[in-house]
Parts: structure tokens; C-alpha cells; sequence
């Protein structure tokens, strides 16, 4: 996930379409799902096949917004090594923080869940939202 973060530091300004399925295929199974449950008004699940997760990261640095940089932080995360193989990280109190170019920052805490497999390629990608905050400078 380290690597992960730093890939998106990284990211040009004009990342496109070929930028964005290189980062997948570089972080991603081929078979890999993203799962991300907003438990915020209610439950909304969105779950992503492999083909739809360049598009994914790609949207939320192209939205509205403005988002100049997104990272995650899995503060007390708890490694497992399932049966099938590959690692299993989990934590309870992870967050993705969104930057945007107005340097508002937006932090969404919840349960991440990622397995790997034995190539450290991410297989699922598990993230229940609970709560979000906004710092305004």
C-alpha cells in the first residue's frame, strides 16, 4: 500500500487513460474486485470489476472537486496469511485522505480489507466508509 500511495504522489497532472490501467495492472489482479460501502445516509455499495478500477482511481483526481492528491493510512493494520495464500491486511480505523487544490482535506475513516496475492497484487479491495470529515484552511 506504500507503493500504492507513492505511485499516486507521483502521478503526472495529465494522467491518462494508458497512465491510469498501467497503475492498475501494476497494483491490481487481473481478476481483482473493489468493494467501497458508504455507510453514511444509509448503505451504498459499489462493487468494481478489474476493468473498472483504473476508471475508479482515475475519477477522483478528474472530478469536480479538484483533487490534487488521495493517500490511505492504515494506522493499526493486521496482517493474516489465509489458507489460499497471499497476505490479508485489515484495519479498523483506516483512512483515505483526499487533498484537493484548494487545500481542503477530506478524510474518510473505515474497515479496509485487502487481500494480496503471492506477486503482492492486490486480489480485493474492501473499504467500508463510516464517517467522513472536512478541514477547510
Amino acid at each position: 500500500l506504500c507503493e500504492l500511495n507513492r505511485k499516486m504522489m507521483q502521478k503526472p497532472d495529465e494522467a491518462d487513460t494508458v497512465w491510469w490501467d498501467t497503475f492498475a495492472s501494476e497494483f491490481f489482479d487481473d481478476d481483482a474486485q473493489l468493494h467501497l460501502h458508504l455507510c453514511l445516509e444509509g448503505i451504498k455499495t459499489y462493487r468494481l470489476g478489474r476493468s473498472l478500477i483504473p476508471r475508479f482511481f482515475r475519477s477522483l483526481f478528474e472530478g469536480a472537486v479538484g483533487v490534487s492528491s488521495v493517500h490511505f493510512s492504515i494506522p493499526d493494520a493486521d496482517p493474516s496469511f489465509p489458507s489460499e495464500g497471499g497476505v490479508r491486511i485489515e484495519s479498523a480505523n483506516a483512512n483515505m485522505i483526499t487533498t484537493t487544490t484548494s487545500l481542503v482535506k477530506i478524510f474518510a475513516e473505515g474497515r479496509l480489507v485487502v487481500d494480496f496475492d503471492e506477486m503482492s497484487r492486490i486480489r480485493l479491495w474492501d473499504f467500508t466508509i463510516r464517517r467522513h470529515s472536512e478541514m477547510i484552511p
